[in-house]
């Protein structure tokens, strides 16, 4: 029997990507194949060392499946990494075993012969899973991306990779790379989990803070492609920005010039022309990036709408930013422009975001080390040298200000693109993975001209010398660089617009007063029915009215949306406690009372959440008052 229709229509409802280009794989030959004892497809693979093995038992295979998923303690909530797919028959023992909500990502080196298994094996009991998700001939670093919504679930309980060993040795090179990535991923998916739980609250402040000029700066969308086979400098301020800054000098206007806010004030110190500045900062000290520049300075400054809203408002040039989906959900304005640009981790990376947006071909990195490079964090001279003058003299140097910052940090030895140790961390080496994620989905060229540092894949080691000599252009005109509706022109358009946006936060506020209000009642019914079910009693009536009020959100459901992003924190405790709670053996009353407790933290913390919204409403409506009055 041929199952691949009906495997395939269960995939393209998760995946239709998958979906459709598993149509365009050839399938192997029937000649390859053979019958296991019981029925089941299986066949004899070479290994690379001349071995010859089967891929499954050619006796039972099911029985084989379900004695490797015995070797592994996994738990039916886990997350689970499996390489090696085979024929899936270990597959769909697992998915038998996981609870539905449970994250499988699987691993297949060989397109055939999954393309094979589609075909041969009903795999209808896998693929009808939401939470399933299939990486097939493609590096481990393309699930990157897709998991990224999913993080704080995802690590929120253990984690589990399982290995499929007759894979492993039929394809070892394939599967050596993924076990690489998925140490890199781990890693950098706690750095970006830790610093969305801590920035979380901030992020949006940040964003209200900077309405007004969100809703007065010129689309991004008029920069798509604009600078299409023109090279792009990314320009950062590691410490191997000191041997090429003067180098940088001879690129002149040849070239698309992107400087990180850390390295902006240095550039134009040393008159290297600079076309666009990149601010993402969190931090009120990003400011200094900005002060004392010229009023009327014409670089546009791409920024970043979490960014701190004292370093952009100093800022006296152009601001163009980047498209913030929350941002748009709370003002209520629709994402017209349809734009495809994102940013990313960092300040670089979200500058290279820009030169890849923009069409730039090559992209030239300069000053990245994602290392201490010569015991320095930092080029010398940039803001953050600044910082410390007041706190410097002959007993408490630079030298010493600079060891000391880094050996607070989770510094490793690594070794760096000319063959030396230098010290890292662990939040820098993650980045490196965000950027081999990007690297791999940019069809531009990339080349990395820090000439220090550590290496990143994907980017070809070059000098800033080759790049100069090969690669710059004609000069670039002013006609490229689109100016920005001069709003402060039209006072009475800016007034008018602003209106509307305020009356959009006011009926914001006043839903999030009633959902506080709601919230408040739900905890006054969760508190008596959780002392009920602590001694053995039964709730069902209150319990009832609980469900009755949860009702009673539904209308509100964007606003919670937007309340979800101030409490990241808590989402991962509900699904960390929903975990332990799905494991747990407890009797009806006790469990009912423990999910009881987690509704009531959770519901607290909802509460606290519209609060505090409703507290930025009000400072951004006065915000929308003051600019009215200016213009």
């Amino acid at each position: 029997m041929n199952y691949f229709e009906s495997n395939l229509a269960l995939m393209a409802e998760h995946d239709p990507r998958l979906a459709a280009a598993c149509r365009t794989w050839e399938p192997l030959e029937d000649a390859e194949l053979e019958t296991a004892k019981t029925g089941e497809p299986v066949m004899q693979v070479s290994t690379p060392d001349g071995a010859r093995i089967y891929i499954h038992s050619r006796y039972n295979p099911a029985v084989e499946a379900s004695r490797l998923i015995d070797s592994y303690d996994v738990e039916p909530s886990d997350a689970v990494f499996v390489f090696g797919f085979a024929f899936g028959y270990h597959l769909l023992e697992l998915a038998r075993r996981q609870r539905p909500e449970a994250y499988i990502v699987v691993l297949e080196a060989d397109r055939s012969r999954f393309r094979t298994a589609l075909e041969k094996v009903d795999l209808s009991h896998l693929l009808e899973r939401q939470k399933v998700m299939f990486i097939v001939g493609e590096p481990f670093m393309s699930v990157f991306e897709r998991l990224q919504p999913d993080l704080p679930k995802i690590f929120a309980g253990r984690i589990v990779l399982v290995a499929h060993s007759p894979s492993l040795r039929i394809n070892p090179e394939y599967y050596e790379s993924a076990k690489a990535d998925f140490r890199k991923f781990t890693a950098a998916s706690r750095v970006t989990i830790e610093s969305a739980f801590g920035l979380a609250r901030i992020g949006l402040v940040n964003r209200l803070g900077n309405l007004v000029d969100y809703i007065l700066s010129p689309p991004m969308s008029s920069y798509a492609g604009r600078f299409k086979g023109r090279t792009g400098f990314v320009v950062s301020a590691g410490p191997s920005l000191a041997k090429n800054i003067d180098k940088l000098r001879s690129v002149g206007d040849r070239a698309v010039v992107i400087a990180v806010s850390t390295a902006f004030k240095r550039l134009l110190a040393e008159r290297i022309p600079v076309h666009f500045a990149v601010v993402l900062d969190y931090n009120v000290l990003s400011k200094r990036y900005f002060e004392n520049l010229s009023p009327g300075i014409s670089v546009p400054l791409i920024a970043d709408a979490k960014a701190n809203p004292d370093a952009v408002g100093v800022y006296g040039g152009p601001k163009i930013f980047a498209p913030d989906y929350l941002l748009d959900v709370i003002i209520g304005r629709p994402r017209q422009h349809g734009d495809r640009f994102m940013v990313g981790a960092t300040v670089a990376h979200t500058a290279f975001l820009f030169a890849r947006y923009a069409g730039c071909d090559p992209i030239v990195f300069v000053g990245q080390d994602f290392s201490y490079s010569h015991g320095l964090s930092h080029l010398p001279g940039t803001a953050i040298f600044t910082q410390w003058l007041g706190e410097s003299n002959r007993f408490n140097t630079y030298e010493m200000k600079e060891w000391d910052f880094i050996q607070r940090l989770d510094v490793e030895r690594v070794i760096d693109i000319n063959g030396n140790p230098v010290f890292s961390d662990r939040v820098m080496l993650s980045y490196i993975s965000d950027f081999e994620v990007q690297f791999a989905s940019t069809t531009a060229r990339i080349l990395n001209a820090t000439e220090g540092g550590v290496p990143m894949r994907g980017a070809e080691n070059v000098t800033l010398a080759e790049v100069v000599e090969k690669h710059l252009g004609e000069p670039i005109g002013s006609g490229l660089f689109p100016a920005g509706k001069d709003r402060a022109s039209e006072p009475e358009v800016v007034s008018e617009t602003l209106k509307a946006y305020r009356k959009r936060l006011n009926n914001l506020a006043a839903e999030a007063g009633e959902v506080e209000r709601i919230c408040e009642s739900m905890l006054e019914k969760l508190k008596p029915a959780r002392n009920r079910l602590e001694k053995g009693k039964n709730a069902d009536s209150i319990i009832g009215e609980i469900v009755a009020l949860q009702g009673e959100l539904t209308p509100y459901a964007e606003l919670l949306g937007i309340a979800q992003n101030l409490l990241l924190g808590d989402v991962y405790l509900r699904e960390k406690n929903d975990r332990e709670l799905a494991t747990a053996k407890l009797e009806k009353l006790e469990r009912a009372a423990a999910e009881a407790k987690r509704d009531m933290d959770y519901i607290s913390a909802m509460r606290a959440g519209v609060r505090f919204f409703q507290k930025l409403l009000g400072n951004a409506v006065e915000d929308i008052d003051a600019a009215r009055g200016e213009h």
